[in-house]
């Protein structure tokens, strides 16, 4: 049977252009998917990338390869599909927990076509702070979970399901206005500014235990700053809410901002280098892998991947 990650990684790579950047987004080192790629070039007995070219382009022999394997996943979930109605088997029961307003965006959209192929499952969904999530998987109470940043623990598996960057946000303030030119900034078209300039504004961060407070601290340890006006709030609402009346800057992921509607005009600053450090993630314990847990992944990142091609 096909393994989805065969699919997942040629896609990642191809899209990215580059292993190493690919390498990021999955969450694998550089050597391992190096390793796999070559592993199934040798298989195939083709190359399945130009590596000559900068950026790395699909051969001709690569672009059939996708073709193949976006067939062979249709195929097998019409197997899988058929064959759920042949058997006399009670109806499965799959938990799913979320991050607070990453289920709002992404579980509409992953849903739909896993309960098509799999209508009889038995959902149970949960929206929770990450801590709360980790302890319900890590307790058996959820079989998987959404999040944006993988955890430390080694007993879990991370499968990314799609990109969702990170952007810095603002109010329109005298001072940015007055240093940036803002026409046609936009959260697809964020400001790319020196981060020393910021060291002196109010940031308004979550919690230490929050992933959008951990996502934080990197950031200001990968540009060498130490703001000295922190404000920190109980929720991410609560932030974007205290941005939009000017009371500071604040981290958040895209998804959120398709829940959260600013109330003001904001200023989108650009992430630099760790724009892609957040993605949406499905998280599980390895060794209570719940039968579904795979199919509902492989949905997910058709979803997200026809919802990209579209927009």
């Amino acid at each position: 049977m096909l393994n989805p990650n065969q699919w997942n990684y040629i896609q990642t790579i191809a899209a990215c252009k580059s292993i190493s950047q690919a390498a990021q987004e999955l969450y694998v080192s550089q050597p391992s998917l190096s390793r796999f790629l070559k592993k199934v070039e040798q298989e195939l007995g083709v190359e399945l990338f130009d590596r000559k070219k900068t950026p790395m382009e699909l051969t001709q022999a690569g672009v059939r390869y996708l073709d193949y394997l976006q067939r062979f996943q249709a195929l097998q979930r019409e197997m899988m599909e058929e064959f759920s109605h042949w058997n006399d088997r009670p109806c499965e029961r799959l938990s799913i927990g979320a991050l607070p307003f990453l289920g709002t965006y992404a579980l509409p959209k992953m849903l739909p076509p896993f309960l098509k192929e799999f209508p009889a499952t038995d959902l149970h969904i949960q929206e929770l702070p990450v801590r709360e999530l980790l302890r319900a998987l890590d307790q058996g109470e959820l079989d998987v979970g959404l999040t944006n940043l993988p955890p430390e623990d080694s007993r879990y598996e991370v499968k990314r399901l799609s990109p969702d960057p990170m952007v810095l946000i603002s109010a329109r303030t005298p001072q940015l206005e007055q240093h940036y030119d803002l026409q046609g900034n936009s959260l697809s078209n964020p400001l790319k500014v020196d981060w020393k300039e910021l060291e002196e504004m109010p940031f308004i961060l979550l919690h230490p235990w929050q992933n959008m407070r951990v996502a934080a601290e990197t950031a200001f340890q990968h540009y060498g700053i130490s703001p000295s006006h922190i404000r920190q709030a109980p929720s991410l609402s609560t932030a974007v809410g205290l941005v939009s009346s000017n009371q500071g800057m604040t981290f958040v992921c895209h998804s959120s901002l398709y829940s959260i509607r600013p109330t003001t005009p904001l200023v989108y600053i650009s992430m630099g280098e760790l724009t892609h450090m957040t993605a949406i993630l499905a998280v599980y314990r390895k060794d209570k892998v719940h039968p579904l847990i795979e199919n509902l992944c492989a949905c997910g990142i058709q979803a997200f991947q026809e919802r990209s091609d579209e927009s």
